[in-house]
């Protein structure tokens, strides 16, 4: 299986993500660089790591 390529990588623009079924089931206890770097290499899904970083922080704040 090749790599995503940055330009072909799918790009989120909500917190969607940290309610899913792939964080939950694929990531969680990652801290957010790793997390992020698996969602890329693995999924192809492009994210920001500052902007994964606030959403692992604000989901937090729910619970």
């Amino acid at each position: 299986m090749s790599r995503p390529t940055r330009d072909s990588a799918k790009t989120l623009h909500s917190s969607a993500l940290i309610n899913s079924k792939l964080y939950k089931t694929k990531y969680l206890g990652f801290g957010p660089t790793l997390a992020n770097e698996k969602l890329f290499e693995i999924d192809g899904i492009k994210i920001g790591r500052q902007t994964l970083r606030n959403w692992l922080i604000g989901a937090q704040k729910q619970i």
